[in-house]
């Protein structure tokens, strides 16, 4: 497992197993990850399960079936990959029937299963709903004839964890933070699948605001640069302790305050 600290945004986790089951998560029997997050190895840890399983978007468009309006074109986004594409078809819709072709030519352009469903609530009216796995979201529709639509979406990411193609990226409002603090943070990753269990642990030390202190004072303690580059290649290092690292993050807190370069970001978390 590697963490990557994406501009001090977020943080990227990536693994085999995880682009494995976020790409292939209808493949696996009640595919689960449970993700547990510490700060300097200290209490409160923070915990959330991902289920991504069954999540459906339900979209429905109030249409209006005559023999003048024709479908033009819908987009879709990729909620894993942030992909938006547009699938244009002239397709006259004076029939029920010809929203079936709708369905299908949706179906074949995002390769996934699709179900619709028709209701006449007047006249010419009709409420067409077609449901589409996650992770597709239908946006908007170009109708020669006006068309309102509303989708319901099951969301695959809450601005805490978000999953992606090949990555899970893990925000500050995880660990209850508004930005990322420097520190050893410590990640475990548990993946459930097909009455399988795989764990990883992985510590980081994420510095945002440290490197630049130590950066501009170059008359400081040779034993402070010593310290931050041991933090900064113990990082992903597999075979490390993370007490280690958090206690080396410590002893840097330390040394930088003992010499009044105290920031507020750079704090332990006095356990």
């Amino acid at each position: 497992m590697l963490i990557e600290n994406s501009g001090c945004s977020y943080l990227k986790i990536t693994d085999t197993e995880i682009t494995n089951i976020l790409q292939n998560f209808d493949s696996f029997e009640d595919p689960q990850i449970e993700i547990t997050g510490k700060i300097n190895c200290c209490n409160p840890q923070y915990n959330k399960v991902l289920e991504i399983t069954e999540a459906i978007n339900s979209w429905t468009v109030d249409l209006v079936l005559t023999t003048n309006n024709v479908l033009e074109s819908i987009t879709f986004t990729n909620a894993l990959t942030g992909i938006v594409s547009t699938l244009d078809f002239s397709i006259k819709i004076d029939f029920t029937a010809d929203l079936q072709d709708v369905t299908d030519a949706i179906a074949t352009f995002l390769g996934v299963a699709v179900t619709q469903s028709v209701d006449n609530y007047a006249s010419s009216s009709y409420l067409y709903t077609i449901t589409l796995p996650t992770p597709f979201v239908p946006g908007d529709i170009l109708n020669q004839t006006p068309a309102t639509f509303t989708f319901e979406e099951v969301l695959i990411g809450d601005g805490e964890v978000e999953p992606r193609v090949e990555s899970l990226n893990i925000y500050p409002a995880f660990f209850g933070l508004d930005t990322f603090l420097d520190g050893v943070y410590t990640i475990e990753i548990v993946i459930t699948y097909d009455d399988q269990t795989f764990t990883y642990t992985q510590c980081f030390f994420v510095d945002c605001n440290i490197k630049c202190v130590i950066a501009s004072k170059i008359e400081l303690d040779n034993n402070i640069h010593i310290l931050h580059y041991a933090l900064t290649l113990a990082s992903n290092c597999e075979s490390c302790n993370c007490e280690d690292l958090c206690e080396l993050y410590k002893r840097l807190v330390d040394e930088l305050n003992s010499c009044d370069y105290s920031v507020t970001s750079i704090q332990d978390c006095n356990c």
